[in-house]
């Protein structure tokens, strides 16, 4: 919508901001999926001075018993003395690091003290509800350079390639782990206007269930409600589609998407997030007639009453009202 408001200057050009892209391939960001697979002992980040892992095969984040052990070696599952199986709540992989953090606060298990995720981090996490990290995992070589038909772990069509190399895959879990409750959080950005992801089949053990993903919006730092993104129903085992989120009209503040698995194993290759320009005042008209009734703006074209203070715009000229 243009608006406009009386200025003794001639015609103020518009601003805005440009529409910004968020891209996430698990080849080179997050930045330790690229640590993953780069030579061991190699510098992947100056800044950081992390180092690349050298890892030949598919790489657990959290294996089947739900233990990070490739990385700090936290177990998130631990069995009580009747032999029941607990989740450990309050906890997430950094994907910058590859370390353990809490979610919120500091906390201590099993002897262990963790400090709180870094939010502009993407992490892997799992519900709080007492379901455990399922397993999961990045999956080496799935993906495509350039579209080719027919490969294994590739796209399904032209349409819906992306150069890609791995994948974070959702597996099931031998302990409390569930597949519905595991998601990689991604960070916020500001209102974001498209999210597009790739997903495909872990494999065709339980192709049955249909290609399904979970996307919800964590707004302002408050969990929304979850979008259920469902595939096409003869999708095929090893190859990958490319979804547009559906996401709900004015979805404004700083959002962060989390994405997981609603059931069905699932491989999730590749994320875009937008955000569109976010437009000031479009076009000015000038009018230098004086007119005592004549409504006030402040400095963003939006029309003031008598109660705001501060700078305002009125008849063209620009007063301080207290």
């Amino acid at each position: 919508m243009k608006k406009s408001f009386i200025l003794s200057a001639a015609l103020v050009a518009a601003f805005g901001a440009n529409a910004e892209v968020y891209t996430y391939d698990f080849n080179n960001t997050p930045l330790y999926c690229k640590a993953i697979f780069a030579e061991a002992g190699t510098i992947v980040d100056e800044a950081t001075g992390l180092e690349g892992l050298g890892f030949g095969g598919n790489y657990d984040f959290i294996d089947k018993t739900g233990k990070a052990v490739n990385t700090d070696g936290t177990s998130f599952n631990t069995k009580d003395e009747s032999g029941t199986w607990h989740a450990a709540k309050n906890l997430a992989i950094d994907l910058v690091d590859g370390q353990t953090y809490t979610l919120e606060g500091n906390l201590s298990i099993n002897g262990n003290d963790f400090t709180p995720i870094d939010m502009s981090h993407p992490f892997i996490c799992w519900n709080q509800e007492g379901a455990g990290p399922s397993r999961t995992l990045l999956m080496k070589g799935w993906g495509q350079d350039s579209w080719a038909p027919d490969v294994n772990y590739g796209a399904a069509s032209e349409a819906d390639w992306v150069a890609s190399r791995n994948a974070i895959a959702f597996n099931r879990n031998a302990n409390t782990g569930s597949r519905v409750g595991t998601y990689v959080q991604f960070p916020a950005i500001s209102n974001p206007t498209k999210l597009t992801i790739w997903i495909g089949h872990a494999g065709g053990k339980y192709i049955d269930k249909g290609l399904y993903a979970e996307v919800t919006p964590v707004v302002d730092g408050v969990v929304g409600e979850t979008i259920p993104v469902q595939g096409i129903a003869d999708a095929v085992a090893k190859r990958f589609y490319k979804h547009e989120v559906a996401l709900p009209a004015n979805l404004n503040g700083n959002v962060a998407f989390r994405i997981g698995c609603g059931g069905s194993e699932l491989g999730l290759y590749h994320v875009v997030m937008e955000n569109g320009p976010q437009s000031g005042i479009e076009d000015i008209v000038v009018n230098p007639a004086e007119d005592e009734n004549a409504p006030a703006y402040n400095l963003m074209g939006i029309q003031v009453d008598e109660n705001y203070k501060g700078i305002v715009i009125k008849n063209g000229k620009k007063y301080i009202q207290k």
